[in-house]
């Protein structure tokens, strides 16, 4: 039935973006899911609308990403504006993250107090309100792994605890090579240089 791919991708990636213990990768995007399951849905048209729109897999799969993302949970709330807005966000991945690293660097806030804190010019604050992408905390974190001291931090977790879930699902969807990474780590110097 059109649309049940769909919705076994997009089942596969709540879970992934809505539990620790869950990996879609390991899974390969699929989920036990059966078919009288879809049909009963009363959102199935939207399946199967995306489906028919976008037809290719790992396009579907990006376009759930970016939804998810965003906080979205429910695909009659999914957009395809939000796709676009992320790819790109990714096709001018070094650039936005050189400029979201001096805009958080020129607030006065030093590096690590950015990364291991809930100031209001953290990281973490900073994408809350959109001044900051996923895609930049989510290589700063890649590099630096920093989410796991902010996580150890225990009663901001109830505010800032779904945010850092989903940037340490997200950041599995960033395939950064060496090189890359040597230059985005110039970029985190060069704008805390003094």
């Amino acid at each position: 039935m059109k649309g049940f791919e769909t919705f076994k991708i997009y089942q596969s990636l709540k879970l992934h973006f809505t539990n620790y213990e869950y990996n879609s990768f390991n899974y390969n995007f699929k989920t036990n899911v059966n078919l009288s399951t879809f049909e009963k849905r009363k959102d199935k048209y939207y399946f199967q609308k995306w489906e028919n729109e976008i037809k290719n897999r790992e396009v579907i799969i990006s376009f759930l990403v970016s939804n998810f993302l965003e906080g979205k949970m429910y695909i009659i709330d999914f957009s395809r504006e939000v796709h676009k807005g992320r790819v790109a966000r990714l096709e001018s991945l070094t650039y936005n993250f050189e400029k979201e690293l001096k805009l958080v660097a020129e607030s006065g806030i030093s590096f690590d107090n950015a990364c291991i804190t809930f100031s209001e010019n953290s990281f973490l604050n900073r994408l809350m309100r959109n001044e900051i992408s996923f895609e930049t905390f989510a290589l700063l974190n890649i590099m630096l792994g920093f989410t796991n001291t902010l996580k150890s931090l225990s009663d901001p977790l109830e505010v800032y605890g779904d945010w850092i879930l989903r940037i340490e699902k997200y950041q599995m969807f960033l395939r950064i090579p060496k090189e890359k990474k040597k230059k985005l780590k110039k970029i985190i110097l060069n704008a805390w240089k003094k």
